[in-house]
């Protein structure tokens, strides 16, 4: 696997760019922290259907949480990409074999209660108009025995555009708790929080 190697320089170079960018592109981001979320590590649960999800989760992380960015990208698409593992992001390898190490990497990472492990748990990117948001197993693994020890914390990003040329981000995020999860009722928590924050942007627009 690939480990993360964070740096000031690189970070900051990755962000800035984002955020001009997000400004042209979008005519508003709105994120909105629903309740508050202890002190300790993060596990991050977001949906994935964009080229912005990682900043997204850089800013939750970051701006909203307080704490320091990492993020779980497939393994043959980061070594396209390995200017990234300077900014917080580290590789898996879904083969079987191969996973165990990147389980226990995020694991290393989220027993520092100054980090966020990012995950987006379908595992590939998803178009924005799904009903359902499928889990793989990675983030069950990580909670498997977890009681008190990781904060788990879900975030979904939905586009809106309405009459404006340039549409709307929303990105609502939700502090699920801090236990043992099975992989369905992960998924069945994230999606009645997803359904719900869709659902209410769709009303926003009219």
């Amino acid at each position: 696997m690939i480990k993360a190697n964070r740096q000031k320089l690189p970070l900051w170079f990755f962000t800035t760019y984002y955020r001009f960018f997000q400004k042209i592109i979008f005519r508003n981001v709105e994120f909105n922290l629903m309740n508050e979320v202890p002190d300790g590590p993060v596990l991050l649960l977001q949906n994935h259907f964009s080229w912005w999800d990682g900043y997204w989760s850089w800013f939750i992380s970051e701006k909203i949480l307080k704490r320091r960015f990492h993020v779980m990208m497939l393994e043959e698409q980061l070594k396209k990409r390995m200017f990234l593992t300077r900014t917080g992001v580290f590789s898996v390898d879904k083969n079987k074999k191969n996973v165990l190490p990147t389980m226990r990497y995020s694991a290393q990472l989220l027993s520092d209660p100054r980090n966020v492990v990012t995950i987006y748990p379908q595992g590939q990117i998803n178009s924005h108009y799904i009903d359902n948001v499928i889990f793989e197993k990675g983030a069950e693994m990580l909670l498997k025995n977890n009681e008190g020890k990781i904060n788990v914390v879900f975030a979904t990003a939905h586009i809106s555009f309405g009459s404006p040329a340039r549409p709307k981000a929303t990105i609502k995020v939700k502090y699920a708790g801090n236990r043992s999860f099975n992989l369905i009722e992960l998924q069945d928590e994230y999606n009645e929080f997803y359904f719900k924050t869709r659902n209410q942007v769709i009303l926003d627009e009219r």
